[in-house]
């Protein structure tokens, strides 16, 4: 199947990739709303078999790990067991691939012990030069996953609509200043909408 937009740059930028994340932000930013909405109704019974409630991580670490939670590196977040999800999670290094600090004037790196803690969910907050939205894009990720698998939960913060709007608008604006910034009134760079007409999907609360 075409996709629905696609970027055609005559010459090879950043922008190609910029723009295929932004694409698929915007299709699964739809999704999650959709499916928060669905969240939103408590009064819908539960599906045979439908799991109804979930573990408290509590406010620690030390608690999340006594009640078997798991922690999720690009969520930055301890999650119940009953709907912690191995994938994509398993796809990404990011205490591996990039340099972490910890002041946000981005001045002290981490130490290797430091990052041994932070890799295991034991600091309280970190700082970066480039994170917040390959986690926005992994979260709307998890949330088309959740939908096309059939999870019967999923983790709040990837359920969240308005953790998605906040996405897709921090996603917006960094993908106009990128364009602001790399291509000129003049650029020979285009982006094409092709025409489709897709079916429907039936949603898990609606099964």
């Amino acid at each position: 199947m075409e996709k629905a937009f696609q970027d055609y740059p005559r010459k090879k930028t950043r922008w190609e990739l910029i723009s295929a994340l932004t694409c698929f932000a915007q299709a699964i930013f739809l999704t999650g709303y959709f499916f928060s909405s669905a969240r939103d109704h408590h009064q819908t019974p539960a599906l045979p078999g439908q799991l109804t409630s979930w573990t408290d991580c509590g406010l620690s670490p030390r608690e999340a790990r006594a009640r078997n939670c798991h922690f999720d590196s690009m969520l930055y977040a301890w999650i119940p067991g009953e709907c912690f999800h191995p994938e994509p999670l398993d796809e990404y290094r990011p205490f591996k691939d990039r340099t972490w600090y910890t002041d946000v004037n981005l001045t002290q790196p981490m130490s290797d012990v430091e990052i041994e803690e932070l890799s295991a969910g034991n600091i309280p907050i970190a700082y970066t030069h480039t994170y917040h939205h390959e986690h926005c894009l992994y979260a709307m990720r998890k949330l088309a996953m959740a939908t096309d698998k059939r999870w019967l939960l999923i983790d709040g913060k990837s359920a969240d609509v308005h953790h998605a709007t906040h996405c897709g608008k921090q996603i917006a604006q960094f993908v106009k200043g990128t364009i602001d910034q790399t291509f000129s009134p003049g650029s020979d760079h285009h982006a094409m909408a092709r025409l489709q007409f897709p079916g429907c999907v039936a949603m898990p609360w609606r099964l």
